[in-house]
């Protein structure tokens, strides 16, 4: 198992035996037991402890990459040891257990709040970059005007569309009426993204126009009728 995984602070078996100055394996056997006794595990699994609370089961290779036992102990699992000992050593390891716990929580507080500011930071810098290049684009906008090849193929569009071939009063009807709906007095007006995107005010006003050129029609035709 890895350490990292394990979401608390932890203490390695082999670091707790190194606090209380016995081999490694005592640890494990009082933890384990024998045959001849239970160990503290076997002890809290029958009374229906949360073991994991205490001890967490994980491994270690040692030199030549053989994998052996070890446990995590957590705060409470280094003082349910504390108990078990009296005298110099139970006082000496509880000083350093203690110790090494508020140093890990020191230092996880330290990183929450580290990753925290490296978070506002980031985001400050992410809405400065954006705001940068928005202002960049629409300062560059400015600048990219219909060419006269654009300017030429809307024309023909429009002509097209009205079943022309050059342009005439209609033509400039619709011309009007889209400069109008796009706040402008000419094609150059025009930033050439917002003229690419304007299709359909094109559309619209060619629509107007036809339907104009019906009424009329109509007009006529009833004109003609009443003599």
């Amino acid at each position: 198992m890895n350490k990292l995984q394990v979401k608390q602070p932890t203490l390695d078996s082999r670091e707790v035996a190194e606090m209380m100055g016995i081999e490694h394996y005592k640890i494990l056997r009082k933890l384990e037991g024998g045959k001849d006794r239970k160990g503290y595990i076997e002890i809290l699994t029958d009374s229906q402890m949360g073991v994991s609370d205490y001890f967490i089961k994980s491994s270690y290779k040692d030199e030549s990459g053989k994998e052996n036992p070890c446990y995590l102990f957590t705060k409470m699992g280094c003082e349910f040891i504390a108990n078990k000992f009296t005298g110099e050593k139970g006082i000496l390891f509880t000083a350093k257990y203690v110790k090494r716990f508020n140093e890990m929580e020191g230092y996880i507080t330290n990183s929450k709040a580290l990753n925290c500011f490296k978070a506002e930071l980031t985001t400050l810098i992410d809405g400065m970059v954006s705001q940068k290049i928005d202002a960049i684009e629409e300062k560059c906008s400015h600048y990219y005007r219909p060419t006269s090849f654009e300017k030429q193929n809307i024309s023909q569009y429009i002509k097209k569309r009205l079943g022309i071939d050059k342009a005439d009063e209609e033509y400039e009807l619709v011309k009007q009426r889209v400069l109008i709906k796009l706040n402008a007095t000419k094609w150059e007006d025009i930033p050439v993204e917002v003229l690419r995107d304007s299709l359909n005010v094109i559309d619209e006003s060619i629509r107007v126009i036809k339907a104009d050129r019906v009424t009329d029609q109509i007009s006529l035709f009833d004109i003609a009728c009443t003599k």
